[in-house]
């Protein structure tokens, strides 16, 4: 499967990040996420697995599709390091249909392509110390 179609969840309750590494991540996030997706566009036919996680905190991130220097791969909630010497949260922008970074300091966003990722300090979830006083 590429990269930029990995998916990752943050399950607030138990405090704890789904991922690839975990036992179990496919049929639990994958699950997860097809009930999601079925609550959120309304579909009848689906009527009996839709279910809404994101109401019981579990937070879905999708993978950028690019890694860091030392070979991290950067996901949406990011927290990372750009060549600015700057600490940037990864988002989504729908409107967009892209990824971009938001300066922690500043709140300045900045397009993937014009910022080098020296490395991912974390994520929003469970380091938030990370963003200061944002």
């Amino acid at each position: 499967m590429s990269d930029r179609f990995k998916v990752r969840m943050w399950d607030s309750k138990y405090k704890k990040m789904w991922d690839s590494s975990n036992d179990g991540f496919l049929e639990t996030v994958f699950e997860c996420l097809k009930q999601q997706l079925a609550f959120d566009d309304r579909l009848k036919v689906f009527e009996k697995i839709a279910y809404n996680h994101q109401a019981d905190g579990r937070v879905f991130m999708q993978c950028a599709g690019l890694k860091d220097k030392k070979g991290t791969l950067i996901y949406e909630d990011d927290i990372v390091e750009i060549n600015m010497d700057e600490k940037c949260i990864v988002l989504w922008d729908e409107d967009d249909a892209s990824f971009w970074l938001e300066s922690t300091a500043t709140g300045e966003r900045y397009p993937f392509y014009r910022c080098e990722i020296i490395k991912v300090l974390g994520n929003i979830y469970e380091n938030p110390e990370l963003l200061g006083d944002m």
